[in-house]
């Protein structure tokens, strides 16, 4: 039987039985109706499995894989192996989605023949939140700027044909990063205004866990993206902005290392930051500098990796 699923959705779940209802509903009541669902339980304790299994017996779109925990990046991988349709996006389990964003986002990449389409989205609940979206158009140009603004899967639709082609998988226990060599593979990128995803905040998820190993994980991370962008022909323009990313995560940790007191790591870091040459990267100016007051960007630039102990002493000023 020839496959006709237009979209497959990929849905890492762990331990989310309290929003994972609502990320359930909006999947399944999507106007596109040529959709799979494939929720994948990364090892959950709570009651997640039931809520998948009550869904699965209704919805026959649905799939659920059960796995040892794997990881944000690992639960994603799983969900793209058995991922049938022309086009994977990515949700959140604590997330949700507007009933047509994935008619609108199928709609546009067949009207333009796009590797990869775009959607804005907004915070939920969105009431008083000083959080800067993760969001940048594509306008035309592959950018530090657009990059730096566009790490994340969810909001997107990528072709399944790129993702087979570049033999793409997630850093198994790193979300997000990685899907940059997506972006830079892309024959052809589009973005739609429409808000169409809800990104919940104000609670711990795969993606917020912030302690020391996860931040150690990213700058590993930081590292084998650079390798990776030596086999795109961005090699040589986005060198520095990738090297920026790789800075920014060296000073996470640093500061991390410093708040919780491990001196050893605090040390580790910040020699690897000083043999990067950090403070000549254009892009603490362009980016970093955009992201902070100016006492924060000038203490982790200039106080936060130079001693342990000062670094220690002030640090809930920079972070």
């Amino acid at each position: 039987m020839k496959n006709n699923i237009k979209v497959s959705v990929c849905v890492p779940v762990y331990n989310m039985e309290e929003y994972l209802e609502d990320c359930i509903k909006s999947l399944v009541n999507q106007t596109l109706k040529e959709i799979e669902l494939i929720f994948v339980n990364d090892g959950s304790s709570d009651n997640s499995i039931n809520i998948l299994n009550k869904y699965k017996h209704q919805y026959p779109n649905i799939k659920v894989i059960t796995q040892d925990n794997q990881g944000l990046g690992g639960a994603r991988n799983t969900g793209l192996k058995n991922a049938t349709g022309e086009y994977i996006g990515f949700v959140d389990a604590d997330d949700f989605v507007e009933k047509d964003m994935y008619e609108k986002m199928y709609k546009k990449a067949k009207e333009v023949d796009a590797d990869i389409v775009i959607c804005d989205y907004q915070f939920y609940p969105n009431n008083k939140i000083k959080k800067k979206k993760w969001y940048n158009p594509y306008k035309g140009e592959i950018t530090g700027e657009f990059l730096n603004r566009n790490t994340q899967p969810w909001n997107k639709i990528v072709s399944n044909k790129l993702i087979k082609e570049t033999n793409f998988k997630f850093f198994e226990k790193n979300g997000d990063g990685v899907f940059i060599y997506l972006i830079l593979s892309a024959g052809k990128i589009v973005s739609i205004e429409d808000i169409l995803y809800n990104y919940r905040v104000g609670h711990s998820s795969m993606s917020t866990n912030y302690n020391m190993n996860n931040f150690e994980i990213s700058v590993k991370s930081c590292e084998k993206q650079i390798e990776l962008l030596k086999e795109t022909k961005y090699k040589k323009e986005l060198k520095e902005y990738f090297e920026y990313r790789k800075i920014y995560v060296l000073i996470q940790a640093i500061a991390v290392s410093a708040k919780t007191k491990q001196k050893d790591k605090f040390n580790k870091y910040a020699n690897e930051l000083k043999r990067i040459n950090y403070k000549k990267n254009k892009y603490n100016r362009t980016i970093l500098k955009k992201e902070f007051n100016i006492i924060k960007y000038l203490g982790m630039i200039y106080i936060l990796p130079i001693n342990y102990r000062i670094s220690s002493s002030i640090i809930g000023l920079i972070i």
